[in-house]
C-alpha cells in the first residue's frame, strides 16, 4: 500500500476512484502496517478490495474494505468460488471499466467452440449488463446483516432486486454460500414473503436465515437472480434500507395494493461479501422459528371445530423440518387465568399434527371435545 501511495504522489496520478486489491493468506509481517497507511488511503479516496486465502488471513481484511467502500471476497478451495482469477476480475472491475457492446433486450446465446478435439480447456465467461440511456435494467445488490457472527447467533442473507426506482417482485433469488472447509457451497433460497428473516412481503428485498454452519472461518457469498413468468415490477416504490433481523416476532404487515408491470426475462449474478463465524459447536443448537401468521380460516359451531392455517417452521429457524409440533388452547381469554389444553389425534378431523418442511402451508381442522356454546 505504501508503494501505491508513493507511485500516486510521484507520478501525479488522480487517486480518487483507484481500486486496490489486497490478497493475503496470513497476518501482517511487513512494515509499514496497514493501520499506519490506511488514513492516507482513505483521504485520497482509494478503494481497497480484499481477498482472503484460506482460514488464516487477518481478521482486519473486511474492516479495511468496509472503511474504504470496497468489497471482500474469500477463496475456499473446492467451493463454487474455486477460480481465483474470477474473484480478481470481480474485485478490480466496476460497471464503468468493463467492456460492453450495445445489444437489444431479450435472451442471447453465446457459443464457444473447441476446434482441438483431443484437448480440453477450462473456460469461464462472465456476462454483465448495464442500462442503456432511459432504459433501466434489473439490478441486484446483496449482503448480510453481520460480518462477524458468534455461533449460534443468526445471520440474515439478503438481496435487493430493483429496476430503476421500482422493486422487482416474484423473482427466483438464490444465495450461494461457500463453506470455510472448502467442501462445496450451500444453496439458500431467498424469499420476499414477509416471513422469517424477510421484513415485508412484496418490497423487492429477498431474505433468509443462514443456518447451515460447518465450522469457524470465513463464508463467501454470491447471489443468482432470474425472472419467472410472473416476475413484475412496481411503479416508483423504493425498497426499505432496514435489513436487520427482527428481535421480536410480529405479524407480517399486509402489502398494500400495488400496480405492477410484467418485465422481460433476465438473469443476474452478483458476487462478493464475507462473514466470519466463531464459537462454532456441532449439534442442534439453533432454535426453531416462531409462527407469525397463524390464522383461523373456518369455524363450525355445529361440529364445534375450527380450521387453522400457518406457515411451517424449520428445525433451525426457518430451515429444515421441526422435530415436534404442539397445539394448545384455552377455554377463556388468553389474558385471564385458565389451564391450557393440548390438541391430540382425538381432536383431529382433517390434516396432520406432525411437522411439515419449513415454508409449507400447514392446515388442520380440530374439534374441541366437551365444549358447548361460545369458546
Amino acid at each position: 500500500m505504501a508503494d501505491t501511495l508513493k507511485m500516486v504522489e510521484e507520478k501525479g496520478i488522480r487517486s480518487e476512484g483507484l481500486q486496490l486489491v489486497l490478497v493475503t493468506d496470513g497476518q501482517e509481517t511487513m512494515h509499514p502496517l496497514v493501520s499506519t497507511v490506511l488514513p492516507k488511503i482513505k483521504s485520497k479516496r482509494i478503494t481497497i478490495n480484499t481477498i482472503s486465502l484460506g482460514g488464516d488471513a487477518t481478521d482486519s481484511l473486511e474492516l479495511w474494505a468496509q472503511e474504504t467502500g470496497g468489497q471482500s471476497f474469500c477463496y475456499n478451495i473446492g467451493s463454487f468460488q474455486s477460480d481465483l482469477s474470477s474473484l480478481l476480475y470481480s474485485a478490480i472491475t466496476t460497471p464503468e471499466t468493463r467492456p460492453h457492446l450495445k445489444h437489444q433486450p431479450g435472451r442471447w446465446r453465446y457459443t464457444l467452440t473447441n476446434h482441438q478435439a483431443l484437448s480440453r480447456e477450462k473456460v469461464q465467461v462472465l456476462v454483465t449488463s448495464r442500462p442503456a440511456p432511459r432504459t433501466p435494467t434489473p439490478r441486484v445488490e446483496h449482503g448480510v446483516t453481520a460480518t462477524s457472527v458468534k455461533f449460534p447467533d443468526p445471520v440474515v442473507v439478503w438481496a435487493r432486486v430493483t429496476q430503476g426506482r421500482s422493486a422487482v417482485l416474484k423473482a427466483n433469488v438464490t444465495a450461494l454460500v461457500s463453506l470455510p472447509s472448502g467442501e462445496g457451497s450451500v444453496s439458500l433460497p431467498l424469499l420476499d414473503n414477509g416471513m422469517g428473516a424477510d421484513h415485508q412481503a412484496g418490497d423487492g428485498v429477498y431474505a433468509a436465515y443462514f443456518t447451515q454452519f460447518a465450522g469457524d472461518g470465513r463464508y463467501g457469498l454470491s447471489v443468482y437472480v432470474s425472472a419467472t413468468n410472473t416476475t413484475s415490477r412496481t411503479h416508483g416504490q423504493l425498497p426499505p434500507t432496514d435489513l436487520k433481523p427482527r428481535t421480536k416476532v410480529k405479524p407480517p404487515r399486509p402489502s398494500p395494493p400495488e400496480k405492477v408491470t410484467k418485465i422481460e426475462q433476465f438473469a443476474r449474478f452478483s458476487s462478493g461479501g464475507v462473514f466470519k463465524v466463531t464459537n462454532y459447536k456441532p449439534g442442534d443448537l439453533q432454535a426453531p422459528g416462531r409462527v407469525s401468521d397463524l390464522a383461523v380460516t373456518r369455524v363450525d359451531l355445529l361440529k364445534v371445530s375450527v380450521t387453522l392455517e400457518w406457515t411451517s417452521l424449520g428445525d433451525d429457524h426457518y430451515t429444515g423440518t421441526a422435530s415436534h409440533l404442539e397445539l394448545t388452547y384455552q377455554m377463556t381469554r388468553p389474558d385471564l387465568p385458565s389451564p391450557r389444553h393440548k390438541f391430540n389425534a382425538t381432536h383431529l378431523t382433517a390434516g396432520l399434527l406432525t411437522p411439515l418442511p419449513a415454508g409449507l402451508l400447514h392446515t388442520v381442522t380440530l374439534k374441541v371435545m366437551g365444549v358447548m356454546g361460545t369458546w
